[in-house]
């Protein structure tokens, strides 16, 4: 069970990695090299904002829920936090079901404190 545990959470942490990847190459490849023309139209970069804050967001849970499986600590919080990372279109659903899965185990809870 422990070792289900330690994947877990490092699923967790790669999504994350994954996620904020993604996020430094979107800036770089297209958010940048247009900047002086998003400026020109504030409701194109409002909405990029708003995106951009999104996945900042999910990579924040991300690694919160990562750190939190991994040390075993405050089991409500990674249970909300698995919750929460089942908005996160296409791989929050899949780690947060999993996640919901593995953590309402009576043995998995006993090892939270």
């Amino acid at each position: 069970m422990d070792r289900a545990v330690k994947i877990l959470a490092a699923l967790f942490a790669t999504a994350a990695a994954l996620l904020l990847g993604c996020i430094v190459l979107a800036v770089v490849r297209y958010i940048l090299p247009d900047f002086a023309d998003l400026r020109s139209h504030p409701k194109d970069a409002a909405l990029l904002g708003l995106a951009f804050g999104y996945l900042v967001m999910f990579v924040l849970v991300y690694a919160l829920s990562a750190r939190l499986i991994w040390q075993k600590k405050r089991w409500n919080m990674a249970v909300l936090l698995a919750v929460g990372s089942c908005f996160g279109f296409p791989v929050g659903p899949v780690l947060g079901i999993a996640a919901l899965i593995l953590l309402t185990r009576p043995a998995v809870r006993a090892q939270f404190h």
